[in-house]
């Protein structure tokens, strides 16, 4: 699911405040599942951080910003096997998805959107990582 929703801060907040916000999503009469908090710090220039759970998974990628291509390289510790790379635009639709083996997976740009992307590395089914990228414009 998506939701999207806005909300205006108190009028003088001084430069630098931090304010997080986070949600329970209730299925049925299920325990809340808590998202990940994201805090937005407010200043001249404002910056969106958000809180991942622990992951074992260090992922670098090169070049970001990219205009062609740019490549996922996973840290050694990454366990072997079968990994999947899932790139999703700025309204959450699934833009790309490509499996991958070894600690490398190049992403081709072809018709992915300029702007910036996001993006998940899974293994199992399960996240292993999580970032941005951003495609950029020619």
């Amino acid at each position: 699911g998506f939701i999207q929703f806005s909300i205006y801060p108190v009028d003088g907040l001084p430069q630098g405040t931090a304010v997080g916000n986070s949600a329970a999503i209730y299925f049925d009469q299920n325990k809340p599942v808590i998202t990940n908090t994201v805090w937005r710090t407010y200043g001249e220039y404002y910056t969106v951080k958000t809180d991942e759970p622990s992951l074992d998974l260090n992922v670098t990628v090169a070049p970001n910003p990219f205009m062609e291509k740019t490549t996922f390289t996973l840290s050694e510790k990454a366990a072997s096997g079968q990994y999947r790379l899932v790139i999703f635009d700025a309204l959450g639709k699934q833009v790309s998805a490509q499996d991958f083996t070894g600690n490398q997976c190049t992403l081709q740009r072809d018709a992915l959107p300029s702007g910036v992307l996001f993006w998940n590395i899974l293994k199992d089914g399960e996240r292993q990582a999580s970032g941005r990228i951003i495609a950029a414009g020619e």
